[in-house]
């Protein structure tokens, strides 16, 4: 399967069926900030210790 297109936006809808607004907000501020497509982060977990005390696992880390 390939990788949607590149959006500023998630689309994710509540119990009711109405799309989540702040999501879209969160992907126009990840473009905006970093440049990337905020698919990117879609499956992207901090792995780098607890409250980010540990040691960077990647770039996006630091």
């Amino acid at each position: 399967m390939s990788p949607p297109e590149c959006s500023t936006s998630l689309t994710v809808y509540g119990k009711d069926g109405r799309p989540l607004r702040q999501l879209e907000a969160l992907g126009q501020m990840l473009h905006c900030a970093s440049g990337r497509c905020p698919y990117e982060y879609e499956l992207y977990g901090c792995y780098c210790g607890r409250d980010g005390s540990g040691t960077p696992q990647d770039q996006l880390d630091r």
